[in-house]
């Protein structure tokens, strides 16, 4: 990624950051609103209802672990390297999981769809077009690392 994109996405994450839980939560229950197959993915968790999912402290506890990694990656991008190591890990992890490309490529949309929502006028067209860049090598070396 080039440095302004980096920048730009940087820029994003921060103000996702300190809401990073609240945040993480509603992009889940928009995820199992738009692809409710994803659901089957969480079997320890409380999806039937947005209700049960913003109420659970599980949910909150998992949506935050999700969106404080990204961020973790955010942060790193001027290490790819470190960036690229840390998704194979986490790929190996999803992979235990019996996680898909697909899922990863369904979260990025959702992902993108809340901040826009979101973030509204914050959230500009180059932003947009770099944390879309990165959130698919994110998902492109994620599914380097599942079985397919």
């Amino acid at each position: 990624m080039e440095s302004s994109e980096v920048a730009l996405v940087q820029g994003v994450w921060q103000q996702v950051k300190p809401k990073k839980v609240h945040h993480g939560v509603e992009v889940l229950v928009k995820l199992f609103d738009k692809y409710p197959e994803t659901k089957d993915r969480f079997p320890r968790l409380d999806v039937s209802s947005p209700e049960a999912m913003r109420g659970n402290v599980r949910m909150q506890a998992h949506a935050g672990r999700v969106v404080s990694q990204l961020g973790a990656l955010i942060e790193d991008l001027d290490n790819m390297s470190l960036v690229n190591e840390t998704i194979y890990l986490l790929g190996e992890n999803h992979n235990n999981r019996k996680v898909q490309a697909k899922d990863f490529e369904k979260f990025n949309t959702v992902f993108i769809e809340y901040l826009k929502e979101t973030l509204g006028g914050a959230f500009a067209a180059d932003a947009e077009a770099a944390l879309s860049k990165f959130m698919g090598i994110f998902a492109s070396k994620m599914a380097e690392n599942l079985d397919q």
